[in-house]
């Protein structure tokens, strides 16, 4: 069992009305200034008001337009599957706290197979994937067979300043993968997933770094008991 630690304080963001018009490439979400004076939403730095958003597929031309013209931070999304080295040139040029990862996820698949070639005298069922781990998509949703985990943390040590990962439909295991890389990244971490058991997420796995959809009706009251218990808990690994 990973126990973990109870965050002091949530931080919330919400998409805003260009998230839900899928022809663009640029998301954006911003900051739930109706939170900010409740318990829950106790660390007010970051919210400085500034846009985040959200490059899917866009170049690095596209990403420099957008840097340039404001002061946005810019999650990148599949132009870092291209060119890894990316990241660490617009840290360089604009700094760790504007470029971040945009990672949508999905666990690996795990099957069964009859291995007859690891032992010549008898055969074995052996399964793939028998650890719950995340695998990369790329922006049409089809798995790139990289392990988000290890690949958020090459990013992060380039200098990235935040991963985004957006989840759908999570299933149990998801949290247990969320917590190892929780523990990791911090607060660092953002979580975006079209379930709305937030408290599940902030219990489980520890994130404190939410961006919910723009109508989804937050039960503050469950989020807050989490919160307030802040006391090391067992994952449901």
């Amino acid at each position: 069992m990973n126990h973990i630690d109870m965050p002091d304080s949530l931080l919330i963001g919400r998409w805003d009305e260009s998230a839900l018009n899928t022809d663009t490439d640029a998301h954006t979400f911003t900051y739930d200034d109706e939170l900010s004076e409740l318990p829950i939403q106790l660390s007010a730095q970051e919210a400085s008001g500034n846009r985040t958003v959200v490059v899917r597929s866009g170049d690095e031309i596209r990403i420099n337009a957008l840097l340039d013209d404001s002061l946005c931070r810019v999650l990148i999304g599949e132009a870092t599957f291209i060119d890894e080295d990316l990241i660490k040139r617009l840290v360089d040029r604009f700094g760790s706290e504007r470029i971040g990862l945009w990672l949508p996820v999905q666990l690996f698949e795990s099957n069964w197979s009859l291995d007859s070639e690891s032992n010549a005298d008898f055969n074995v069922i052996a399964v793939t994937n028998p650890v719950p781990r995340w695998n990369l998509l790329d922006t049409a949703g089809e798995p790139r067979d990289i392990d988000a985990f290890y690949y958020a943390k090459k990013m992060i040590a380039q200098g990235a300043g935040a991963v985004m990962l957006e989840v759908s439909n999570p299933q149990d295991e998801d949290l247990t993968v969320c917590a190892e890389l929780s523990e990791v990244l911090g607060d660092k971490l953002w979580l975006s997933s079209n379930e709305n058991e937030w408290d599940y997420w902030v219990r489980y796995s520890g994130v404190t770094r939410l961006v919910l959809p723009r109508d989804d009706a937050l039960d503050l009251s469950r989020l807050e008991v989490v919160v307030e218990e802040r006391e090391p808990l067992e994952d449901i690994a």
